[in-house]
């Protein structure tokens, strides 16, 4: 896995080396030059390159980086980090890395920091999630699904004692969405901290910590810090 953990690498038996992305289990780059059974990968810390040694000893330092790579608009590149067409936002995130400072311009300008709800507005949410009014439960329940990972504490901590079986229900049935495949939008976000960690630029430093600011514990914030954390190491 790449230091990030959101990209894969593995040999084969058919002496290829492939690249994947975790997030969506599909392909993004195919590398074939070895004439025997790939038997170690590695990333190098900074997730620009791949190593690759097979059993006859042949060793290969692979370019991550896509080749070909055109200059499209910054509408166009946004699109492409939310897309599920893997190859396809890869090839975004390397276009937004190889220009540092207006991708950094354009993605802090785009994704504001994660802004957490008062612990007053969720707990009042989970509690009308007991109402005895169906549509009262049924709004609270959207309205906890839209505030998704900001509200993950607030439904754990309500599932240790829910009051009735339908409030353990909803909370659970939440707390599953929480972990299923990320939404488009949560794609981008992964994607967009992905090309600012490769450019690691002081531009692009300067967003993640903008966004580490944010809710303590929202997705966003979370892998930002860790982004950063991560380019502070390898500076050592």
């Amino acid at each position: 896995f790449s230091s990030d953990g959101r990209w894969l690498i593995a040999g084969a038996n058919d002496a290829r080396v492939r690249l994947c992305e975790v997030a969506t289990a599909k392909k993004l780059a195919e590398f074939d030059g070895h004439d025997a059974e790939v038997a170690e990968v590695a990333f190098t810390p900074n997730s620009r390159r791949v190593f690759s040694s097979a059993a006859d000893g042949q060793s290969y330092l692979w370019e991550l980086r896509p080749t070909g790579l055109t200059k499209n608009s910054p509408d166009a590149l946004w699109e492409a980090l939310r897309s599920e067409d893997a190859e396809s936002a890869y090839r975004a995130i390397w276009a937004l890395a190889e220009n540092p400072a207006s991708s950094a311009q354009f993605l802090q300008a785009a994704i504001a920091p994660a802004k957490a709800p008062g612990p007053a507005h969720q707990r009042k949410l989970i509690a009308e999630l007991n109402s005895e009014d169906f549509r009262v439960r049924d709004l609270a329940q959207q309205e906890l699904a839209k505030l998704a990972d900001l509200a993950a504490f607030a439904i754990e901590e309500a599932l240790k004692k829910p009051p009735t079986l339908e409030v353990k229900r909803r909370l659970e049935k939440l707390q599953s969405a929480l972990q299923s495949d990320p939404t488009p939008a949560k794609l981008r976000e992964i994607r967009a901290i992905q090309a600012l960690e490769l450019a690691a630029a002081p531009e692009t430093i300067a967003v993640l910590r903008h966004w580490a600011m944010g809710a303590a514990g929202a997705d966003l914030s979370r892998n930002a810090q860790a982004a950063l954390e991560r380019i502070q190491g390898r500076a050592k």
